[in-house]
């Protein structure tokens, strides 16, 4: 597990630090488990859009790891362009992934594009959207 960045300026990795700290507690949280850490940088109403299209909300995407029907083995994400908005309160990701996880059951090796939003509040850095689809 390790965030990457491709082609992203020393200065914007400053800028960015915190939520950059921010998304390596949530890969951490995902490869081990941790439910109330992912509870704590996901925002309430957050939406997460798999590269199979399945729409999942903040409780729902949780639950099955909470249930061990998910385990996340592999998370490697290289971010390659971020978007300023909202006077750096709200951030769009884009980069690649690299995922290896049981899924239901099934192993699943998976090498995506995805875009996050990130949003900060009261002094936290909050994910609110996640959606990937597959490399062609």
């Amino acid at each position: 597990m390790a965030l990457k960045f491709k082609n992203i300026s020393d200065e914007i990795l400053d800028i960015y630090k915190d939520l950059f700290e921010a998304e390596k507690e949530r890969e951490a949280a995902m490869i081990t488990g941790n439910v109330e850490v992912l509870q704590k940088l996901l925002a309430e109403d957050a939406i997460y859009i798999h590269s199979s299209a399945k729409v999942d909300n903040t409780q729902s995407y949780i639950a099955p790891i909470l249930a061990k029907k998910v385990r996340y083995d592999v998370l490697e994400i290289e971010i390659s362009r971020i978007i300023n908005i909202n006077e750096n309160k709200i951030v769009l990701l884009y980069g690649q992934v690299q995922i290896e996880a049981l899924l239901e059951g099934s192993y699943t090796k998976l090498d995506n594009l995805f875009t996050m939003i990130w949003k900060l509040e009261n002094n936290q850095w909050v994910m609110y959207s996640w959606q990937s689809t597959k490399k062609l």
